[in-house]
């Protein structure tokens, strides 16, 4: 059978809830018992001394407990009272005494025992004997019964600092009186009726929780299911600051992205068939116009043709790239590293090219800042870097390169001069094929991938990489990598 979650919800509820409680009311009455059980002990006993107290003028040096009268025994089981100085032996229901004892001769042979109709007149008079100091029974009321569990408590009676006799006091272990019963009754009445209330308010709290808690859930299920269904314009907008509370605002955020990536989706496939479109369209054109004879085939025409060829070439090869690093197939080869020298063989390549541009390559890098990591992807990192400002920076201008080796990292900073790029504008340079309408993104150079994939290999160095705004007026690129570790 398949239960529903707030099914189960409440089944756990009632199942704990009755564990609870049976172990509570068992453990409330093994406590009451026990603990009545020793308040009736302590009042036995306190009996026992006063029948002592009693009987002890009765003992004889020579002739022991044989000029005990019967009628003065029974008559010391009773313990004093307000109204005529005695009051009814005290048992375990306290609801009343015995009769007085009887009037007349009784037997007094020693080991004589209380018939049937004397212990008829004390019926609620515990099982009491006296033994002398040898053990011999010497007057006993019902203390041969046997047919129930019982514990003896003694006390002995002590005449001139000798050990004289004994009281025993047999203390029932099972309550069978009708007052006992109706008592026992009437508990086992009131735990049956906490039970059936604590049971049924466990199930109402039960049921008012499982629908308090399991709401967001079933608001969550059916979020999840549009979603699932490419609906991604669900939000769960919730002011709980529990558990719950979280899941919902994580599936709030999930539902986001998942809303941003198709976005982003959508505008990668325009932008990759935009940036492909172009030079195809160029290289059609020129095809063509040589073919129909508008233009000669020549080595200048050749010449654009390659040029238009070599920019198709990259912008496949990048893309091929990017592909990689998202799905994390480029290959690294990491190995102990000079990031400085790197750095400035890098920016020694460059140094030719920035100088036809009418830019100067300005560094300042330490003599040694060790690092581990690949090479190969690193150079990468430093080219498309440059080639973002070698292309975006106007002329005359300046790029500056600083590296920095402290506190653990290697701190790349590469800054160049006008034109700038807005703040809030600065991060989504990283996105792949991102333009906006400034003048560092009109132009020609690049179809947006380089700093992408610049993002990628930081990443894949345990780095960080971000873009602000650069105080010589343009763009500033700050790239932090680990060192190598020396121990």
């Amino acid at each position: 059978m398949r239960l529903s979650l707030a099914q189960q919800f409440v089944l756990a509820t009632l199942t704990l809830t009755l564990a609870v409680l049976l172990a509570t009311l068992l453990l409330a009455r093994w406590s009451f018992e026990r603990g009545f059980l020793e308040y009736v002990r302590e009042l036995e006993y306190k009996r026992l001394e006063e029948v002592a107290t009693e009987l002890s003028p009765y003992y004889d040096p020579e002739k022991g407990w044989q000029g005990l009268p019967r009628r003065a025994f029974f008559a010391a089981l009773r313990t004093r009272g307000p109204e005529d100085g005695r009051h009814p032996p005290r048992d375990l229901r306290f609801d009343g005494g015995a009769p007085p004892p009887p009037r007349g001769p009784l037997p007094s042979a020693p080991g004589a025992r209380l018939a049937g109709g004397a212990m008829a007149r004390f019926p609620h008079t515990l099982p009491t004997a006296l033994f002398d100091a040898d053990g011999a029974l010497v007057m006993s009321v019902r203390f041969s019964r046997a047919d129930a569990p019982s514990e003896v408590l003694s006390y002995e009676i002590v005449v001139d600092d000798r050990v004289v006799g004994e009281l025993r006091s047999q203390l029932q272990r099972r309550l069978e009186s009708a007052q006992e019963t109706r008592f026992a009754r009437q508990q086992r009445q009131a735990s049956l009726l906490i039970f059936a209330v604590a049971m049924a308010m466990a199930l109402v709290m039960a049921v008012l929780l499982s629908r308090r808690l399991l709401a967001p859930l079933r608001r969550a299920h059916g979020a999840l299911g549009a979603m699932a269904g490419g609906d991604y314009d669900q939000r769960l907008e919730t002011e709980r600051h529990d558990e719950l509370g979280e899941l919902m605002n994580d599936i709030d955020h999930l539902a986001r992205t998942l809303e941003e990536n198709q976005d982003t989706r959508r505008r990668w496939i325009a932008d990759i068939s935009h940036e492909l479109r172009t030079p195809v369209s160029i290289l059609k054109g020129e095809l063509e116009a040589m073919v129909d004879g508008v233009r000669p085939l020549d080595q200048q025409q050749l010449g654009s043709l390659r040029a238009e060829v070599e920019r198709l070439a990259k912008l496949i090869e990048d893309l091929f790239q990017l592909s990689l690093a998202d799905l994390g197939g480029l290959r690294y080869e990491f190995w102990p590293l000079d990031f400085a020298a790197l750095v400035s063989r890098v920016c020694g390549d460059y140094e030719r090219r920035f100088g036809e541009q009418g830019l100067r390559l300005v560094q300042d890098l330490p003599d040694v800042c060790e690092l581990r990591g690949d090479a190969q992807r690193l150079e990468q990192l430093l080219r498309n870097l440059l080639e973002n400002s070698l292309a975006y920076t106007d002329s005359p201008g300046e790029v500056h390169v600083g590296l920095r080796c402290e506190d653990g990292l290697a701190r790349l900073l590469l800054r160049d001069t006008a034109p700038g790029v807005e703040a809030q504008l600065c991060e989504q340079l990283f996105d792949p094929l991102y333009r906006q309408d400034s003048s560092r993104n009109r132009r020609s150079a690049g179809a947006g991938l380089g700093l992408a994939i610049a993002r990628a290999v930081v990443d894949a160095h345990d780095g960080k990489i971000r873009a602000t705004p650069s105080d010589i007026g343009g763009l500033a690129v700050e790239v932090e990598l680990p060192l190598q570790d020396k121990r």
